[in-house]
């Protein structure tokens, strides 16, 4: 009907509108209606007839995209506050599973990776990790091992020969919002995934803990290795 309207190139009343849209003169005034109530047509009083005319496209256009505009912005207000952050904890099973999750996860960051893993399994995600650093994220990576890499925040924990107890794993904290840690249990991956703010926060911490551990080995492991309580703890360790 506003094609209709508008076509017309004139003011026009009720009866010549269901002429020209087709729409039959039962239900022309309901759809006038609408159209006045959404400020699509104007209406007036000529002669003593009520007349009606279209508004200009390039208004419609512009009132269409700020009222598409405005509705954008309340979505945005209503997912800022009903939607919840997803704080479960879930679980991958397969080591192919948890690399192409951990690899997106890393691709998302913005701000921080904190990576904490051995060697071989480091290696898979270096290449992306490398280029995160030189799109401006600050990574912070943590190995167990050694390998090679132009990572500016990198450090090394070579396990001594009495550490026989470590499993392979893996700690990904990205943004400081979520996490997937994997750990190794005979030749089978197990991991979790969440954005609990407390557990992120945790396996924040056993990274920064795996770095201060690496930090004492290398400054003092010329005393540390004549120490017998030290070594008897240190051997515990599983991660």
């Amino acid at each position: 009907m506003y094609e209709a309207i508008l076509s017309a190139e004139r003011p026009v009343e009720a009866s010549a509108v269901a002429k020209l849209s087709g729409v039959p003169k039962a239900k022309v005034y309901e759809v006038i209606s609408r159209l006045l109530d959404k400020g699509i047509l104007f209406d007036s009083v000529i002669e003593k007839k009520k007349v009606y005319k279209a508004l200009p496209v390039d208004q419609l256009i512009q009132k269409l995209t700020l009222k598409f505009q405005s509705e954008i912005e309340q979505l945005k207000l209503i997912k800022q506050k009903k939607i919840k952050p997803d704080d479960k904890v879930w679980n991958l099973a397969t080591e192919e599973s948890i690399y192409a999750y951990s690899l997106a996860l890393i691709d998302s960051a913005q701000k921080t990776i904190n990576i904490s893993a051995w060697s071989d399994v480091f290696l898979a995600y270096l290449p992306l990790l490398e280029e995160k650093e030189r799109q401006g994220v600050r990574v912070e990576a943590h190995v167990v091992g050694k390998l090679e890499s132009n990572l500016q925040h990198l450090s090394y924990f070579v396990p001594r020969e009495s550490q026989t107890e470590l499993k392979k794993f893996q700690n990904i904290v990205v943004d400081g919002s979520e996490v997937v840690f994997a750990v190794t249990k005979g030749s089978d991956w197990q991991s979790i995934v969440t954005k609990s703010e407390q557990l992120v926060d945790v396996f924040r911490d056993f990274f920064y803990r795996d770095v201060i551990l690496t930090f004492l080995e290398q400054k003092y492991r010329h005393i540390l290795c004549h120490d017998d309580e030290y070594l008897g703890l240190i051997n515990k360790l599983r991660y």
